[in-house]
């Protein structure tokens, strides 16, 4: 009888791993599976104007296909947002600039510099108190040239570093370089479409800038307004 038991012990531990080769084998294919769907997504030809949705998520580390695409205007993004809040939450809310601060000590001296951000959300949270954990918060590119994304309402960078100082485009890449968004949109899924849609409808025409006015063109023929 011992002899049985450890007899039927092991070919239970050879079914086991025999089962688990075979996960391991149709875990590989899924991922695979899943890479050819993330780039055949967002390279497949449609329609103009098509909104994305059930959008797959990361799975290749290497930038992404949208983000040469995806600089868009973030004024205008944010005026989007809160339109798209109020069509799908039935929230009335804003947007508006504001500005990170933050202090770093030097061997003499303190210095203080400012980041100008996009701040999101009902307008007595956005007024009163900015870093409201509710609040969505677009930041600003301190890389992006006004001579490559002209823009009439430029942001300003006051950093102890002098190149990322003084008037920058309001244009920033909403795509994140490896997928996913740049900034934090809460989990709301119509704020991802959005910006991937637009992205989308660059990278189909292949435009890596488009006017406030054009954006919104853009937006209202994707969302059929």
């Amino acid at each position: 009888m011992g002899n049985d038991a450890l007899i039927a012990k092991k070919n239970k531990i050879t079914l086991l791993e025999n089962e688990i080769k075979m996960l391991n084998d149709k875990e590989k294919e899924l991922n695979e599976l899943r890479k050819e769907y993330y780039i055949e997504y967002f390279n497949t030809d449609r329609d103009d104007y098509t909104l994305l949705t059930d959008i797959p998520d990361i799975v290749l580390n290497e930038k992404h296909v949208l983000f040469d695409h995806s600089a868009l205007n973030v004024d205008e993004i944010g005026k989007l947002i809160c339109e798209l809040f109020y069509e799908y939450e039935h929230r009335k809310m804003i947007s508006m600039r504001s500005y990170r601060y933050a202090t770093f000590i030097g061997r003499f001296d303190r210095y203080a510099e400012t980041y100008p951000i996009l701040v999101i959300g009902d307008e007595k949270h956005v007024i009163e108190n900015e870093k409201n954990d509710d609040n969505i918060i677009i930041g600003f590119d301190c890389c992006s040239e006004l001579s490559r994304y002209p823009t009439d309402e430029p942001v300003i960078f006051n950093t102890f570093y002098y190149t990322f100082s003084g008037k920058k485009s309001n244009y920033n890449h909403l795509v994140g370089y490896r997928g996913g968004l740049s900034f934090d949109y809460k989990n709301y899924e119509f704020i991802k479409e959005l910006i991937y849609s637009l992205a989308y409808y660059q990278k189909q025409h292949d435009i890596s800038y488009m006017s406030p006015s054009d954006t919104r063109d853009v937006y209202r023929k994707i969302y059929k307004k």
